[in-house]
């Protein structure tokens, strides 16, 4: 084979050495595939999920609705909401 038709080597970064890829072969011959791992499944029962804050706000509004409109309760109206949600 001619000196000119072998494919460059790329410089390691770090080393500033060459470097040559080479790709294992699994024994059937095929190139092995990348796996990702698999994300951690979360039961339904085992966690539950925190109301969003337009949830939470939204039935604080019913709640003041439902005490008839009278103000200074805000506070109260949000923290009984978030308990509501949770449940």
């Amino acid at each position: 084979m001619p000196e000119d038709s072998k494919p460059a080597r790329k410089r390691s970064p770090r080393t500033g050495t060459a470097t040559k890829k080479t790709a294992r072969k699994t024994a059937s011959g095929s190139k092995p595939r990348a796996t990702k791992a698999a994300a951690p499944r979360k039961s339904k029962s085992a966690v539950a999920a925190r109301p969003t804050a337009d949830q939470i706000r939204d039935r604080a509004y019913y709640i003041f609705l439902e005490r008839g409109c009278t103000h200074g309760n805000d506070m109260q109206d949000w923290l009984q909401a978030e308990r509501e949600l949770i449940r």
